[in-house]
Order: structure tokens, then C-alpha cells, then sequence
């Protein structure tokens, strides 16, 4: 079955599928659930143990409670939606003068692509994963992924033949090529954060 009306690498499509597919076959290959892989393999040994893979439904069987210092995502609402949403009590007003808006908080919530997403992780705790991409896939003394893998994924994965409007996309991360500056030589690379 083809999604699309097009042939697979005829054009470009940011799928979570994919890496979603990719934590299965962690988890078989492990002999695990990748909550519990992912926390054992890749989260305690970059000390992030206050983080957490999760669906709701998951973290109750695993016995898995969220810490109080996993980041609460927000989104920014002017306080004409604010009021209509009923989000404040009572009216919605700004806090100093010329503020047009404020930031909501969201929840936390699940859904069940892990791991594309629902990493529960405090802004401390997710530079450790930069800090890992950026030093060669160590941190410390901890090797978590060959330099080469690193190296692989962030290159270019994506076909020249293919556009991909301002972005190379490597695996899993991407590099914003549109009026992004390079950093000593070298591209910026990352993915987005999710809040909401």
C-alpha cells in the first residue's frame, strides 16, 4: 500500500513511521519493550535517568511515574483566543503593559509513534543528546555510537534528485540550510522539539 501518489524516491516525505520501525527492531533485537531499552541503553548512560519514553497508557504498566522536572510544553496564545479557550480564570490580562498574549501550558500528552516521539525530558537533560551527536558519539566516557554512524547520520540522506525545500535531511536529524549561518565550517544540525 502507497500513501502517496508518488513512487517511493521519486519525492521527499518526513515520515515518523520510519523510526518508529526503528525502535521495534531495537527492541526485538534486544529481547525488550524499547521503553525499557531505550532507558537501560541510551537514557541512564547519558544520565538521564530524570527522562522517560511513555505513552500514558504504557507508563502505568511499566510503573513508570513522570518526574517533577520533565519540561510542561506551552504554546503562546494572544489573550483573545486565551479568553475564548477559557483558559484563564476568569479574563485573560496582560501581565505588563503592551503584552499581547501569553504562553499556555499544554498538558502532557501521548500518542503511539515511540519513538518519533513522547521523549519526556527537561532542557538539561536533552542537550545531552546534542552533546552526544556533536562529540563524536561520546559523552564523558560513554560510547554510545561510532563516529562513523554519527558522521552518517548527519549527512545528507536524502536523494539530489529529490527537493527538500530549505533542509537536507540526514537520519533523524535535519540541517535548516535557508538563512541559517554555518557554524566554524560545519552545518547546523538538529530536530525540532514538540510542543503541542
Amino acid at each position: 500500500m502507497n500513501w502517496h501518489r508518488y513512487a517511493p524516491g521519486d519525492e521527499y516525505d518526513y515520515s515518523n513511521l520510519g523510526i518508529s520501525l526503528l525502535g521495534h527492531l531495537c527492541a526485538v533485537i534486544e529481547r525488550g519493550e524499547f521503553i525499557e531499552v531505550a532507558t537501560r541503553k541510551v537514557l541512564k548512560p547519558l544520565g538521564m535517568e530524570s527522562s522517560v519514553y511513555w505513552l500514558y497508557t504504557d507508563a502505568a504498566r511499566l510503573g513508570i511515574s513522570l518526574r517533577p522536572d520533565v519540561a510542561m510544553p506551552y504554546a503562546y496564545m494572544d489573550f483573545e483566543d486565551a479568553n475564548d479557550a477559557c483558559v484563564c480564570d476568569g479574563e485573560c490580562t496582560p501581565a505588563a503593559p503592551g503584552l499581547e498574549g501569553m504562553f499556555v501550558p499544554q498538558g502532557r500528552y501521548g500518542y503511539p509513534d515511540v519513538p518519533a516521539g513522547m521523549l519526556q525530558a527537561s532542557a538539561s537533560m536533552i542537550i545531552r543528546v546534542g552533546a552526544l551527536m556533536g562529540c563524536g558519539g561520546s559523552v564523558g566516557h560513554v560510547q554510545l555510537l561510532q563516529p562513523e554512524t554519527v558522521a552518517m547520520m548527519l549527512s545528507n540522506q536524502t536523494a539530489p534528485w529529490i527537493p527538500i525545500y530549505d533542509n537536507k535531511q540526514g537520519l533523524v536529524f535535519y540541517s535548516p540550510t535557508a538563512g541559517i549561518p554555518e557554524t566554524k565550517g560545519q552545518p547546523l544540525w538538529g530536530h525540532n522539539v514538540s510542543t503541542n
